[in-house]
């Protein structure tokens, strides 16, 4: 916790990452490849050079209180989860989402992308800036039968779309 928020040391979660593959390079083994997983909801902001603008809020932070309802005035809860399919938790991605637009505008203006943690991890590990599948269904942000981006809910919504990127299907090689 710090000022009242919760947030992840995800710097200090990705020097881990890179301690493990360190680790096994001093051992002699290789490595073949690597797969990113992580706990859903939750993502990064980065600027237009790539930059992260802060470290990431936490999920269980109190930031969201209220936002189901909040979203209502956007975007009825029949409509949305005809679109999405997903059970209303404050602590889905589109509600972190909506409490930074109504509170935090300046951070969603800043934006350029929103990384899902492993994406994140996967962008800090190779560059490039992408939305695997199975995360992006933990946003309420995906249409469960086209499997993109809605936007119908995006459009409802004061949420940039230019910050969602390409989704990519699970197993997609990175990098």
């Amino acid at each position: 916790e710090v000022g009242g928020h919760f947030y992840w040391d995800i710097y200090a979660l990705y020097r881990h990452i890179i301690d493990g593959l360190k680790l096994v390079a001093h051992r002699g083994e290789s490595i073949a490849s690597i797969g990113i997983d992580t706990w859903g909801v939750d993502f990064g902001l980065l600027d237009k050079d790539g930059y992260l603008l802060e470290n990431q809020i936490h999920y269980r932070d109190s930031r969201t209180e209220g936002m189901i309802e909040d979203c209502e005035e956007y975007i009825s809860k029949d409509k949305f989860y005809q679109i999405t399919g997903l059970q209303f938790m404050e602590i889905n991605t589109i509600y972190q989402l909506l409490s930074l637009a109504k509170k935090r505008p300046e951070m969603l203006e800043r934006a350029d992308t929103l990384l899902m943690t492993p994406d994140l991890f996967n962008y800090f590990l190779s560059g490039r800036k992408c939305t695997e599948y199975s995360i992006a269904s933990t946003t309420q942000l995906l249409d469960a039968r086209t499997h993109q981006w809605s936007d119908e809910i995006i459009d409802s919504l004061p949420i940039p779309r230019k910050i969602l990127k390409e989704i990519v299907p699970t197993g997609t090689v990175i990098g």
